[in-house]
């Protein structure tokens, strides 16, 4: 919080700027003189003047008015060389300059090695003062005369102030009286009822509750001092005219009391002042919380002899380096039937204390990792007896060494009694929860009394519910209709079974079924099971049975489910109309008194069959004109046994006749490709059918390919092992398909003769006729033509035109005529 100050008098806001003003006035009044003289030609007079403000800067001010002179000595320069001057003038100028600096530059040392020497000095001393506090505080004085020293202290370290210190009381949450040595008798008394803690209430309140230092420069004028007129009133008679405060906190921020300066002065605390003040706060801080500490320390110790000594429950303390017990209280020593004598000085061991040593080790190994422990233990009293204890144990340290204090609780007879109990409700709780259900128990007004179950059954969580009126917590529907159960179930006596459902999101409901017993005059038992997952199988049964009945009923086929003796359990309108009687007519009927006698025997043979290997059997037959397919298939029961059979059974005479049909067509058509077979094989080459492509991709190729290339068809086939092109002479490669690409375009034939290499490396001539298939959509789909090797007559033809050039040649070199 901002702290509140009043402003100081016009005197003393004057007075602590009257070095600078002086300062500003005699540096404006150099520098106006010097710029009217150098108008008139005047340059060695007003620099003179100059002197003034930089002796009085380094002075007061010492390093900033060493800055401050500099300035002065460059402003001064920089004034000179602003008017026309010759070089000696301005060269005086820079001397000057030198002059001003190395002054104010020797001030400022002899200034500030005075002030060094001046706070040295005053710190020896203060050192000298808080170390003579510190020796008096080291000895063994009270409280009260620790503060008056403190107090002292700050009187001493500025004369003009009076300082007191406030205890803050955490019960009443006031501030209390603490030491003021020096501060008038009538004002001191003022405290005496206690001051508030508060933003508002004088200085010391609003320390204490801002945790900061407060400052009341003028109280007569400080708004948080006018508020108290009794106060105002008092300093005013005692001419106490300014306050600060500090709080006094403990080394975790505890408020512990207030340290306040007065002074007879308006104004504001110096720095040194609020030192020392600092110093004897802190140092009043630390010895409250140690006083306080040592008396929390003495009153706890008194506290814990009488705990421990007077407390019915048996305590001991046992050093844990050699596990001896130190010290014991009454109830133990009852507890174990040992005197106080018998005790000390022994270990449990010697005693023989421990029915389980185990218990013990277990106990050091858990107070080793953990520090304290908690466990049921069995000791043995002096008679024998064994006694059963709860017993919690903590390390703890007395004069720098290692104790356990132990505190036991003797749980014998509640032990036996648990014992009795556990036995006595063990039965009736094995039946209870052995059952899957939730067991509420409800009143007469609709309240939960007690529940049983699960707690992923349950629509609401116990803690929910408990103790509630149903129509607290529970949908207002289900809370009338549970009410009026109830209210009919004690009224008639009688068990009342009904269902009911919660919403569970906002797509599924939640199914229960409550049954509600008798239980008392105003009370009932509620037996409720979540049948959500039988609501749900029923759903699917109904669903399956409606789709099932829906895809029978779909169909002309006939469905009939029968059982072992042949009794039909179902079946659809289409098996009832087959034999021209009504669905409900044939339900429950054997339906072998419906079938021919020449069937009965083969159908009753299948069906066992069927049930004896568990496997579907499939046949046919043909009666009353029509051929039937039929399909007997098994239905296991929940002992995976056959105990019923489903009969599918569907008319194929028309499908037998289309088959019928299929084959006479299958004879014509393999006749067809018999005779089309033997004419592509007798042809004197093959045919073929190819992609538009460079490779002419062979989609298919006759047999007799081989006889003229040397390779079987399945070689070309989609370029399996060789492409056709590969086989065409290259010179003829590139000719052969910029022809067919013209033809293609025109949709014209293919003729051309060309050379192809064979398998055995042989050159054979083809002559080949083709052209291009095309869809409904001008689309081109492939090639189909007919290459015929035509090698034998390209030989003829070369051999006649090899015996016409000889003749030619002959006929030309002949000297003598001759004539035809």
């Amino acid at each position: 919080m901002k702290q509140l100050q009043s402003l100081p008098t016009n005197k003393q806001q004057f007075w602590p700027f009257l070095p600078a003003i002086t300062i500003g006035l005699t540096t404006l009044i150099g520098f106006g003189v010097g710029v009217v003289a150098l108008m008139w030609g005047i340059t060695t007079i007003f620099q003179n003047l100059l002197y003034i403000p930089i002796i009085i800067a380094c002075i007061y001010f010492a390093k900033p008015g060493f800055i401050y002179s500099v300035a002065i000595a460059m402003g001064y320069f920089i004034l000179i060389a602003l008017f026309p001057h010759d070089a000696k003038i301005l060269t005086d100028a820079l001397i000057r300059v030198f002059i001003f600096i190395l002054m104010a530059a020797v001030i400022t040392f002899l200034v500030s090695g005075r002030g060094k020497a001046e706070k040295a000095l005053k710190e020896s001393e203060a050192i000298g003062r808080r170390n003579s506090v510190l020796s008096q505080v080291t000895q063994d004085i009270n409280l009260k005369e620790i503060m008056n020293l403190l107090v002292q202290y700050t009187e001493q370290e500025d004369r003009t102030i009076t300082g007191s210190i406030l205890l803050f009381d955490p019960v009443r949450k006031v501030l209390l009286p603490g030491a003021a040595p020096n501060l008038p008798a009538d004002y001191w008394a003022l405290m005496d009822s206690g001051l508030p803690v508060g933003a508002d209430v004088l200085c010391c309140g609003n320390a204490a509750y801002t945790h900061k230092l407060t400052i009341a420069a003028d109280i007569q004028n400080d708004p948080r001092w006018l508020p108290y007129d009794n106060f105002i009133n008092n300093a005013r008679e005692n001419e106490i005219k300014a306050c600060w405060s500090m709080p006094i906190l403990s080394s975790a921020g505890v408020l512990l009391g207030t340290f306040a300066n007065y002074s007879h002065q308006i104004g504001e605390p110096t720095s040194a002042s609020l030192e020392s003040m600092k110093w004897a706060v802190e140092m009043a801080g630390i010895i409250i919380e140690k006083k306080h500490a040592e008396e929390e320390l003495r009153e706890s110790e008194a506290r814990f002899s009488v705990i421990f000594h007077a407390n019915p429950a048996p305590i001991a303390i046992t050093r844990l380096t050699d596990n001896r017990l130190m010290d014991t209280n009454a109830a133990w020593e009852q507890t174990t039937g040992f005197s106080y004598k018998e005790i000390i000085g022994h270990t449990p061991a010697e005693l023989k204390l421990w029915v389980n040593p185990e218990q013990r080790s277990h106990m050091i190994s858990e107070i080793s990792s953990t520090g304290k422990v908690r466990q049921e233990i069995q000791v043995r009293h002096k008679s024998g007896n064994i006694r059963d204890l709860l017993m919690s144990a903590e390390k703890i340290e007395l004069a720098g060494e290692t104790y356990l204090l132990s505190m036991a609780q003797d749980i014998t007879e509640r032990r036996q009694a648990e014992n009795a109990l556990i036995k006595s409700e063990r039965h009736a709780h094995a039946l209870i929860f052995a059952i899957p259900d939730m067991i509420f128990t409800i009143n007469s007004e609709g309240v939960f009394l007690d529940y049983k179950g699960a707690r992923e059954d349950l629509y609401l969580s116990p803690e929910l519910f408990i103790g509630k009126n149903i129509s607290e917590v529970m949908p207002g529907r289900f809370s009338e209709l549970t009410l009026d159960k109830v209210s009919k179930t004690i009224s008639s006596g009688e068990i009342i079974i009904f269902e009911y459902n919660l919403p569970k999101n906002e797509k599924r409901d939640t199914h229960f079924e409550c049954r509600m017993v008798p239980y008392t005059d105003n009370a009932v038992l509620a037996i409720v099971r979540n049948i959500s997952e039988r609501k749900e199988w029923e759903g699917k049964i109904r669903e399956n049975e409606a789709n099932a009945r829906a895809i029978m009923e779909s169909t002309n086929d006939v469905f009939v489910l029968l059982d072992k003796d042949g009794i039909v359990i179902d079946c659809n309108e289409a098996h009832a109309s087959r034999l021209k009687i009504t669905r409900n007519e044939i339900l429950g009927k054997n339906v072998f008194n419906y079938l021919p006698q020449e069937l009965v025997v083969a159908r009753k043979a299948l069906i066992n069959k069927v049930k004896e290997t568990g496997r579907p059997s499939v046949g046919e037959d043909f009666r009353a004109g029509f051929w039937n397919e039929y399909v007997i298939n098994p239905v296991f029961n929940a002992e995976g046994q056959v105990d019923r059979v489903a009969v599918f059974s569907r008319d194929i005479t028309e499908r037998k006749q289309f088959v019928d049909l299929l084959e006479d067509k299958n004879k014509i058509l393999k006749e067809k490709d018999r005779v089309q077979n033997t004419m592509i094989a007798n042809l004197p080459g093959f045919v073929y059918r190819c992609k538009n492509d460079q490779n002419w991709t062979m989609i298919y190729i006759s047999e007799t390919c081989e006889k003229i290339t040397g390779y079987p068809p399945d070689d070309f086939i989609l370029n399996h092992r060789i492409t056709f092109n590969d086989i065409v002479h290259p010179d003829y490669q590139e000719p052969l398909w910029k022809k067919w690409q013209e033809l293609l375009r025109v949709k014209g034939v293919f003729r051309e003769e060309y050379p192809i290499i064979c398998a055995n490396g042989q050159i054979r001539w083809v002559w080949e006729q083709g052209r291009g298939v095309f869809s409904e959509n001008d689309e081109l789909l492939f090639l189909e033509g007919f290459i015929e090797d035509i090698t034998q007559r390209k030989q003829a033809e070369m051999l006649i035109k090899t015996s016409e050039e000889r003749y030619r040649t002959l006929f030309e070199n002949l000297s003598q005529g001759i004539f035809f």
